[in-house]
């Protein structure tokens, strides 16, 4: 109500409302006729009798209370007891004829802010001011403190929300390396048993798949918050997307023995958006399902169509959502079972990821569930765009029989360098390692590779500077791949302005590689040509 900003010197700077309780319409008159010639802007309301007394009371907005001490029906003790009750921040001042100092004494201790006697009235003014300023102040002490309170609970909850939010991290993280850690021991102790070590194979690459969404869920909603996603627009026909998604997340569901299936009606499914976000946000669904359903759960993916929507639902019969949590099912790092011990795991940003990105398409995503113990249901829905006159290009397949290469990899962990290099010489190509950005261009020098591919968070000289300094010295037509655990957009344009040509982020797909080689090989050919 009160502002100590709408004070400048000692007189407010807008408009009093002000009660006045007085039972003499000569001494009303004189208390106005007061007031006005202070030069106080103010607006009074005089009143008689306790009904009147409690109806002003009850409609607010006053500042101010003045009270005569005794009245024919009423007296002023009463007034000020109903005031303290319904308006206790707003100052009461009693004005009265005569009132003895044990009885003003009396006022103050029961809540009155001052007393004014009527044959000094000059005291009113500066009375009234003083009281309203200083019941503005205290408003405002008030107000700060609690807004100090709702700061420091913010805080409290958020540095609640970090510590929850690690540990679900170190918990998701140390799942899927215990695995990979078990399967690399396993592969050691029965590295005679092909079955056990293809077991143990799948193991690992299953595993490691989850960390790698797992990171990119994290990094992709933190972009999202940022406001810093950008869609790459394009004609997606959905159907490709939902097998692209299914064979991601199979191996999962396998594993966990749950029941599967795919179901899409027999109509097109163009839409414009960003292939690679909407498969994730399909990938997400589909995780979710599995994470939270048990072994021989039902998990139900659909796809049709109603109207101009594409309509893509995910229903499983697993844990469900109490009712309580599905209007925030989609927050940050909100779980779906909250009230349990988390065993299913996840870290709470795959459903806000999905939101946003449906969202960023121009779509809607919602949550549907009878309760807990009941399964759930999530409903995409899509804009449809008119199918294309053409079929849209299909994706470039993974070419093989390429010619081989003389590759200089440049990497300073030494485990990661070893696994490439005997990958990439698998695969059929010459490889020379290199620790560091000096070493690598050293052997560049020599003329040998016709391929590098480079760590960026190099000792000493970085990936970015080591390019440069290839480039300065004349290797304009050496191709640089720039291998990193670096993936935001600006990190891709920072490795193609440092003279990069590709840029693969760790961990890559072979697959990724294969690709670029084949480019690069198809740039020579018309050269030749």
């Amino acid at each position: 109500m009160f502002s100590a900003q709408q004070f400048e010197g000692s007189s407010p700077t807008r408009r009093l409302h002000i009660l006045y309780l007085e039972d003499s319409h000569a001494d009303a008159t004189l208390v106005e006729a007061t007031l006005a010639e202070s030069g106080l802007d103010f607006e009074l309301k005089c009143v008689e009798t306790e009904a009147e007394f409690q109806a002003a009371l009850q409609q607010g907005s006053l500042d101010v209370i003045l009270s005569d001490y005794r009245l024919p029906s009423f007296d002023g003790m009463a007034a000020l007891e109903l005031a303290r009750f319904q308006l206790p921040e707003v100052p009461f001042i009693f004005v009265s004829g005569g009132i003895g100092e044990e009885r003003a004494i009396e006022t103050l201790k029961a809540g009155a802010t001052d007393y004014v006697l009527k044959d000094r009235l000059k005291r009113l003014v500066p009375s009234v001011e003083r009281a309203v300023r200083e019941a503005a102040e205290r408003a405002e002490r008030v107000a700060l403190a609690a807004e100090n309170e709702r700061l420091h609970r913010m805080t409290q909850e958020a540095s609640q929300r970090k510590d929850e939010f690690l540990a679900m991290l170190a918990h998701e993280l140390r799942n899927p390396l215990g695995a990979i850690l078990g399967a690399a021991q396993l592969i050691d102790k029965v590295a005679h048993d092909k079955e056990a070590v293809i077991k143990a194979d799948e193991i690992i690459q299953r595993q490691g798949q989850h960390m790698v969404r797992l990171l990119d869920d994290l990094l992709d909603v933190a972009r999202v918050t940022q406001g810093k996603i950008a869609l790459r627009q394009e004609l997606v026909d959905l159907t490709d997307l939902v097998d692209d998604a299914v064979a991601a997340v199979r191996p999962h569901i396998t594993a966990r023995q749950q029941d599967f299936s795919v179901e899409i009606a027999d109509a097109p499914f163009y839409v414009l958006g960003d292939a690679t976000r909407l498969e994730q946000v399909q990938v997400n669904l589909l995780t979710n399902a599995s994470r939270y359903s048990a072994s021989n759960e039902q998990i139900r993916l659909r796809l049709t169509r109603e109207g101009d929507q594409a309509v893509l639902s995910v229903r499983d019969t697993g844990l469900g959502i109490a009712p309580e949590m599905l209007d925030r099912i989609f927050d940050l790092f909100v779980q779906s079972d909250e009230t349990f011990d988390r065993s299913a795991g996840g870290l709470g940003v795959g459903l806000t990821l999905v939101r946003s990105l449906v969202e960023m398409h121009g779509g809607q995503v919602t949550a549907h569930s009878a309760g807990l113990g009941f399964g759930s249901e999530f409903v995409v829905r899509l804009p449809l765009v008119s199918a294309p006159k053409a079929a849209p290009p299909q994706k470039q397949p993974i070419p093989s029989g390429q010619p081989r290469h003389r590759i200089l990899l440049v990497e300073d962990n030494v485990d990661s360098r070893e696994m490439l290099k005997d990958l990439l010489e698998l695969d059929g190509h010459e490889v020379q390692t290199a620790e560091d950005g000096i070493e690598g261009t050293s052997i560049v020098e020599t003329g040998w590779p016709d391929l590098v591919l480079m760590d960026i968070g190099l000792p000493g000289l970085s990936g970015y500077d080591t390019a440069r300094l290839i480039r300065a010295n004349g290797h304009r037509d050496l191709h640089l791949v720039a291998l990193t655990g670096y993936g935001q957009p600006a990190d891709r344009q920072s490795a193609l302005e440092a003279g990069f040509d590709d840029h693969l982020v760790k961990p890559f797909n072979p697959a990724d590689l294969t690709r670029i080689l084949s480019r690069k090989q198809n740039k020579l050919s018309a050269v030749t040509l």
